[in-house]
């Protein structure tokens, strides 16, 4: 009978370590843009929202995978647009809108995992769709790219005691060229919950 209890006891311990392996958050995202991107936006970016998912390797560190989207809109009253692909210039009232959509392998390196407040530091990188869109005088031009990207990020996690955690995090997202288009950048930050399971 002792035996039959060590052996169950080690197997619920063994269970709730490994229920502890996997991370899954959800995150609000806002996002400033920066060179490239906000000479064409220069508008803060207050929508859009990030999915992550990793996995504990150690205690400390972790590898994942990260979806999101940031959206950015603005109204210009009265500007000039070029469009080098169609060796054309518009001016005029526009509605100009950038959506990312980054995929991303993620690594992360958590500070002192056993505090009550943990800081971490990390990156990503992978393939971004970049939407690009304006309208000026009934006039619509898309431009739908792949590119590659990358970003460092910084954080803090804050254990509630549960299963679900709150976090705040930065990243400063850099996006190459695509197709002779400009290189893009933006600076997110993003508050948000996650589970361990």
């Amino acid at each position: 009978m002792k035996k039959l209890q060590i052996f169950l006891f080690a197997c619920v311990f063994s269970s709730g370590v490994f229920a502890q392996d996997n991370f899954f958050g959800i995150t609000y995202n806002t996002a400033m843009p920066l060179g490239e991107s906000a000479d064409f936006i220069d508008k803060y970016s207050w929508g859009a929202m990030g999915l992550e998912w990793k996995k504990m390797t150690t205690e400390n560190v972790a590898v994942g995978l990260n979806l999101s989207w940031q959206i950015f809109s603005q109204k210009v009253d009265h500007g000039t647009i070029q469009i080098p692909d169609m060796n054309l210039a518009l001016s005029g009232s526009q509605l100009r809108y950038f959506n990312y959509f980054p995929f991303t392998v993620t690594g992360s390196y958590h500070i002192n995992p056993q505090g009550k407040v943990i800081p971490f530091v990390g990156a990503g990188a992978g393939l971004y769709r970049v939407l690009q869109r304006f309208d000026i005088s009934g006039f619509a031009y898309n431009q739908d790219t792949w590119n590659f990207g990358f970003y460092p990020e910084v954080g803090i996690l804050v254990p509630t005691g549960g299963s679900a955690d709150f976090f705040v995090n930065s990243k400063y997202h850099y996006i190459l060229q695509s197709n002779g288009g400009p290189t893009h950048s933006y600076l997110n930050i993003n508050v948000g919950f996650s589970y361990f399971y």
